[in-house]
């Protein structure tokens, strides 16, 4: 799954997240990179390492802590460049930090089928713009 993830990504996914300008750009890059992931890694291989990660053992406990930690820190990355550019946010709690990333992972769990630009359009704008944007 590593070595798919980086082909899929060239790299790491925090350094594949850039200041696109918006708030809902800048979500909408995070489940597109996300997606391309998952397309490379195959159903299959996601699957089986997420039923993994569900399991009680130490070693499997520590690399879910540190994918969760991960995710965390591209999230903040994100609210960071929302927040500089003056964008309202919510109070955010480590659990909807993850949510970007859940979200996609029971989409693609649920439906079985590649999403399109169309459907992440619409989880960002129906779903997680929501959750992180500040009612001004």
């Amino acid at each position: 799954m590593e070595y798919k993830t980086h082909k899929a990504l060239d790299g790491e996914l925090i350094d594949q997240i850039t200041d696109t300008g918006s708030l809902r750009g800048d979500l909408l890059r995070l489940l597109t990179l996300y997606q391309s992931v998952y397309i490379e890694v195959g159903p299959e291989i996601m699957n089986a390492v997420l039923f993994e990660m569900s399991q009680q053992g130490e070693e499997i406990q520590n690399h879910r802590k540190y994918a969760l930690e991960k995710n965390a820190l591209t999230m903040r990355k994100i609210i960071a460049f929302a927040q500089a550019r003056g964008e309202k946010i919510r109070k955010i709690s480590p659990l909807t930090l993850t949510l970007p990333f859940d979200l996609i992972r029971i989409e693609n769990i649920l439906h079985q089928t590649t999403m399109d630009a169309r459907h992440l359009e619409h989880l960002v704008d129906e779903i997680l713009l929501p959750v992180y944007q500040a009612i001004s």
